[in-house]
């Protein structure tokens, strides 16, 4: 799509006019500590129904109010302004921290695949994060592999349905061949 002179005078204005505010969000985020605090704070709840009680709308993994989204935000405005990957690297390292802390979900919204996903985002060369994607391949991988199990355990059983809270979690994108790839491979 090619802007008009007007429409690119529009972009042009609403960008200046929206840069302030992005960069006074991006400050207060940038601290991982600071973040957790205020979405933790006495008062801060999530009411959802069902739920047994309120809960502060934060988890340390995760795409939606978690240290991997506001990577993801940091990432992105790296591109911009290189100073803010020292951000994106602090919100990435505070989710490795909570790698091994309580139940996690599986899927990409939540989990090591949650990591995975903004660690890769935040890649910018080849060996950018090569360990810690090694080590969440390999988290994934073990997780894919016990969810594979209780179903061939279900299936050899002989019972209907599927555990629809144990999404796929097929190899991540790190370099090597997509589980997609090799799936599609002859020697497979």
């Amino acid at each position: 799509m090619t802007l008009t002179g007007t429409e690119s005078d529009v972009s042009d204005g609403l960008r200046s006019r929206a840069a302030p505010v992005v960069d006074e969000l991006a400050e207060r985020l940038a601290d991982p500590e600071r973040v957790v605090a205020a979405a933790t704070a006495e008062g801060n709840a999530d009411f959802v129904p069902g739920m047994p009680a309120p809960a502060p709308p934060w988890n340390a993994l995760g795409l939606a109010e978690a240290h991997p989204r506001v990577a993801l935000l940091f990432a992105e405005l790296s591109c911009r302004r290189v100073e803010f990957r020292s951000a994106a690297d602090a919100h990435l390292a505070r989710a490795a921290d909570g790698l091994g802390a309580g139940p996690q979900s599986c899927g990409l919204f939540g989990g090591a695949a949650s990591l995975a996903f903004a660690v890769r985002v935040s890649q910018r060369s080849a060996g950018d994060y090569a360990g810690l994607l090694a080590a969440l391949d390999a988290k994934v991988a073990e997780r894919l592999g016990a969810l594979l199990a209780a179903e061939r355990q279900r299936l050899d059983a002989d019972r209907a349905g599927v555990a629809l809270s144990a999404p796929a979690c097929g190899r991540l994108r790190t370099g090597r061949a997509s589980w997609t790839e090799r799936r599609a491979s002859p020697s497979h």
